[in-house]
């Protein structure tokens, strides 16, 4: 007998998301701050990758459960289930632990972006997860997995592209 909400789904779907947006945040921040001529910079990035992918699922797997899933019940409990109302919540909910009151180095400004950083993350989180409990049923869990992932690589891709995008801004600009 099929379960009626089917959370397991939406976790699976939305920590495989938020790993995906973690790992193209990395690329990103990669491919645009660091100094492209250290050669120790990359591989102290694939050290970490390889040593930090458990830890990054496993603080993924608690954020799915603990903020995107309270931003999804958050919306439905509002009735108002269209996407810009789970984005909403998502904004909500991530003001708790990444709100702009929040002390980050750079003052206020980074931390309004942190914040709307994690609630877009969050959002993307949430959406997916409120897909996964709609669709995997019709399509499959594998497949569903399947798309997350290739979705995500594309991300991946995209971040990479900005993030040299940025940097050779910044070379140009004179910034480093």
């Amino acid at each position: 007998m099929p379960r009626k909400h089917g959370f397991g789904r939406a976790v699976l779907i939305g920590t495989v998301t938020l790993m995906c947006a973690c790992a193209a945040l990395w690329v990103f921040a990669s491919a645009a701050f660091t100094n492209p001529s250290d050669p120790g910079g990359l591989a102290f990035g694939v050290v970490m990758l390889v040593v930090g992918a458990p830890l990054v699922a496993a603080g993924c797997l608690v954020a799915t459960v603990c903020l995107a899933l309270p931003a999804l019940v958050l919306a439905e409990l509002a009735r108002r289930e269209p996407w810009p109302w789970v984005l909403l919540s998502a904004l909500v909910v991530a003001a708790g632990p990444f709100g702009p009151w929040t002390a980050f180095e750079g003052g206020w400004p980074v931390s309004v972006g942190v914040w709307l950083a994690a609630a877009g993350a969050l959002g993307a989180t949430a959406l997916s997860a409120r897909a996964a409990r709609r669709q995997v049923a019709a399509v499959g869990a594998w497949r569903a997995l399947g798309r997350t992932l290739c979705r995500g690589a594309v991300a991946c891709l995209a971040a990479l592209v900005l993030g040299f995008a940025v940097h050779g801004v910044a070379l140009a600009a004179g910034l480093y």
